[in-house]
């Protein structure tokens, strides 16, 4: 019965907190910021850790060269986001995450994100509230990303239980 009930009390949290919402973005100078604290219940930072490597790892075809840092506090990756792309014209996003760990939690925070058209040309634009694109459509273009690696984490930290 513990089982079933630490069980569901996961997944209630999973479905809970695995969105952006448009309160975890700021505006800043040519661009945007999102960033949330994740609680990972009774995880060391070390855990934390191993399984931030590890969705890394298993998101990234070549997770070397995407890894920019990585100390048992900070991990921080520079690629494509894989879950942002549009799959009906060539539009991709370059993003940099970085990730803070400290025990039982951690702080995720997506900076420096670009839009580029590869058919067109290799310019690439920071992502920007515009007329067209309001800060709700951004969160929704993040939010399958941010819960692949929310999703990735929580699981990875609940095996070691």
């Amino acid at each position: 019965m513990k089982k079933f009930i630490l069980l569901f009390a996961l997944l209630v949290s999973l479905v809970a907190n695995a969105q952006v919402t448009p309160e975890m973005i700021s505006l800043v100078d040519k661009g945007v910021t999102i960033s949330n604290v994740e609680t990972v219940a009774a995880a060391t930072s070390q855990t934390i850790h191993d399984a931030i490597i590890k969705w890394v790892a298993t998101t990234y075809k070549n997770p070397k060269y995407v890894i920019k840092g990585d100390t048992p506090s900070i991990i921080t990756i520079k690629g494509d986001g894989p879950y942002l792309k549009d799959p009906s014209i060539d539009i991709r996003y370059t993003v940099t995450v970085t990730f803070e760990i400290k025990e039982g939690r951690y702080k995720w925070t997506i900076t420096d994100a670009k839009v580029s058209r590869p058919d067109l040309s290799s310019i690439e634009i920071p992502l920007q509230v515009t007329k067209n694109q309001s800060i709700e459509d951004i969160a929704n273009k993040f939010s399958p990303y941010v819960e692949n690696f929310q999703n990735s984490i929580k699981e990875s930290c609940s095996e070691d239980w």
